[in-house]
């Protein structure tokens, strides 16, 4: 079930069934006591409650049409925004303005409609007193441009003094959709829809747009919950390997046509791969060792094979394959040559008529019987 509350400038849509929440930031960033003409700090519930949809969603949709506002709860939701581990997106529904627009550069992937308008300009600051306290005003001003540039920085890739020679130069810098798109505002342009925007917005002053977005009473913010009465969605396959690595079980409430992981989580099975990768490489190498080590082994067996059948003077399909066999038929050769080694190794005559005869192995010509 989709729960909504309404707080001042924003408004939190959660959709539960999908591990998801809308944020919508619409009207004056910050609150304002007209009575007194002073901020209100608003950032600090603003986080709490964007601490518990952290907590639920792993994506978080962030609707923007606001002039902008206080930098002091800006920079706060800015940061909350641009450092969560959950997948941010940020959407301009029809103007983004000064602190608006530097909270458009805070998800991981910003969208525009086509006919949306987006600005960037210094920060603004009212001072009374002499001037002396003027001047350390201004230089504090500075500062303040210098910070919030970040954001410009970081989204833009950009320098420091590019961003304030280009965007943060004591102008009121407008940009439609397409021109914001080519400078790398914008990482998507929304052609099917269009924004609801007033059409003198770009003409009205300060005070009029003021005034305009603190009464505005916009339509998310009165919406009822909505509901769903779809039966709730199950996993359509298991997935065991990846609920091992995160060490987790998917079921009721996922999409059931896949899975959607945090950062944190695809990090997770991200290293897993990894890990996975080296071990198959330490497997291979380990296998290769053993092929190799089984390859020598068969050969040096092989050529014992060939060693035991050439003693014997065994060929065809007389040749012994067998170690166990081979070993056997070598004893029993060995013994029947012990038997008569002369008759076997030295041609000996053993006739007594031929006892004069000398051996055809001995060489008389030899030097060792040579009489000197």
């Amino acid at each position: 079930m989709n729960k909504g509350k309404y707080k001042g400038f924003y408004n939190i849509v959660r959709n539960e069934a999908k591990k998801e929440a809308t944020i919508h930031i619409y009207g004056i960033i910050g609150g304002f006591d007209w009575d007194t003409w002073s901020y209100i700090n608003t950032a600090d519930a603003f986080l709490k409650e964007f601490s518990e949809v952290e907590a639920e969603a792993d994506v978080i949709h962030v609707r923007i049409n606001s002039p902008g506002g206080n930098v002091h709860d800006g920079l706060a939701i800015y940061n909350a925004l641009y450092n969560s581990k959950k997948t941010i997106l940020t959407y301009n529904d029809g103007i983004c303005y000064s602190m608006a627009a530097l909270l458009m550069l805070a998800g991981e992937k910003s969208h525009s409609f086509q006919n949306c308008l987006f600005m960037t300009h210094n920060v603004i600051s009212a001072v009374w007193g002499n001037a002396e306290e003027m001047r350390t005003e201004a230089d504090v001003l500075d500062k303040y441009d210098q910070a919030l540039g970040t954001a410009i920085e970081n989204k833009l890739g950009i320098s420091s003094e590019k961003v304030l020679e280009l965007y943060l130069n004591y102008k009121d810098n407008y940009f439609t959709a397409k021109e914001a798109k080519d400078i790398g505002f914008y990482d998507n342009i929304i052609d099917r829809e269009s924004a609801k925007v007033p059409e003198d917005v770009k003409n009205m002053s300060p005070q009029a747009l003021l005034e305009h977005y603190a009464k505005m009473n916009f339509e998310t913010g009165q919406q009822k919950p909505e509901t769903n009465n779809k039966k709730p969605l199950t996993m359509s396959k298991a997935y065991p390997k990846i609920e091992g690595v995160l060490n987790l079980k998917f079921g009721e409430g996922e999409a059931s046509n896949g899975i959607l992981l945090t950062e944190e989580q695809a990090d997770q099975v991200e290293a897993r791969l990894d890990q996975i990768d080296v071990e198959l490489e330490t497997a291979k190498t380990d296998l290769q060792k053993e092929k190799d080590n089984l390859k020598a082994k068969n050969d040096a067996f092989n050529s014992a094979m060939d060693t035991i059948n050439q003693i014997l003077d065994l060929s065809g399909d007389e040749k012994i394959t067998s170690m166990d066999a081979g070993m056997t038929a070598m004893v029993e050769k060995f013994n029947e040559l012990g038997k008569n080694p002369g008759d076997q190794h030295t041609n000996v005559p053993s006739n007594e008529k031929d006892k004069d005869v000398m051996p055809d192995y001995v060489d008389l010509n030899c030097s060792i019987y040579q009489i000197k």
